[in-house]
């Protein structure tokens, strides 16, 4: 009986996570609102996203070496991946100048009311997933030089799949 009790708890945990995935406002780098749920919930291709900081030296570190890597992983798996920046209101305007200096091979969106990391439960940056089919299908918190080779890991296994 317990064993089902607890089975039904993670799949709703699950299914709630995954339901918060929608309707999260996310600016882009020229200030325009979206939703969340543009970036990934139609996508048929695994989207992977990056959540950072501009004071968070690891999630700059991160990001350099996806960056470095993504030529790469294309020949791996197709994907998206998107970084998303919690810095909030004050802090995040910081952030495009950030971008174009860095010269990143992917999106960047501004969470500064964290919805979106509210949503999917992140505690602190850096920290990755992937959302498959509008399901977050992997999380990663955290990052050391070559951590970041768990997420094309990841994205070669659901290629596969």
């Amino acid at each position: 009986m317990r064993k089902h009790t607890l089975i039904l708890i993670l799949i709703l945990i699950s299914f709630m996570a995954n339901a918060q995935l929608k309707g999260n406002q996310l600016k882009d780098m020229q200030g325009k609102t979206i939703q969340s749920e543009t970036l990934f919930a139609n996508s048929e291709e695994p989207v992977v996203l990056c959540f950072w900081a501009t004071w968070c030296r690891p999630c700059l570190q991160e990001l350099e070496a996806i960056n470095e890597a993504m030529d790469d992983w294309k020949d791996y798996a197709k994907f998206q991946l998107i970084a998303i920046s919690i810095d909030n209101a004050r802090s995040s305007s910081k952030v495009p100048a950030l971008v174009n200096a860095r010269d990143w091979q992917f999106d960047v969106y501004r969470d500064e009311n964290s919805d979106l990391k509210r949503a999917i439960n992140v505690t602190g940056v850096p920290f990755s997933c992937i959302i498959k089919n509008g399901e977050i299908v992997w999380k990663h918190a955290g990052y050391h030089p070559g951590s970041e080779e768990l997420i094309i890991e990841k994205l070669t296994e659901l290629s596969q799949n």
